[in-house]
């Protein structure tokens, strides 16, 4: 029974950690495409006006 108890912790722990990292990565990819789709509106601009 220790086992299972421990079992049942760890993947409670890790599940917990997954979960954590992926908000974390989805948190750092929302940052990021922010940041490229102002960097896409500033080089587009620079385009057009080069364009025109």
């Amino acid at each position: 029974s220790i086992i299972i108890a421990f079992f049942h912790f760890s993947i409670q722990f890790w599940g917990g950690q997954i979960i954590l990292l992926l908000g974390q990565l989805l948190q750092q990819q929302k940052l990021t495409s922010a940041i490229l789709s102002k960097l896409r509106i500033k080089s587009w601009k620079k385009n057009r006006s080069a364009i025109c």
